[in-house]
């Protein structure tokens, strides 16, 4: 609920893109905190080393997704 009311606060700040990146940028985040919730909370304990190192790929591309759209609304 947090998440959704900072999101409406911020959008306007991100002028005629902001909806679009916005809503993006909440997506990818509750994604990568959800999966660090897990793995704090010893959720993934008894996974495989694959699984891990396909999750950490898939975060890390989240993350390079996000510097992107970062980068792209500077630009």
């Amino acid at each position: 609920m947090g998440g959704v009311a900072i999101y409406g606060m911020t959008v306007s700040n991100l002028e005629r893109f902001g909806p679009s990146i916005g809503w993006a940028l909440i997506q990818r985040t509750a994604i990568m905190a959800g999966n660090a919730m897990g793995l704090i909370t010893g959720e993934r304990r008894n996974t495989t080393n694959r699984f891990r190192c396909r999750m950490i790929s898939g975060l890390l591309t989240l993350l390079g997704g996000i510097a992107t759209v970062a980068l792209s609304a500077l630009g």
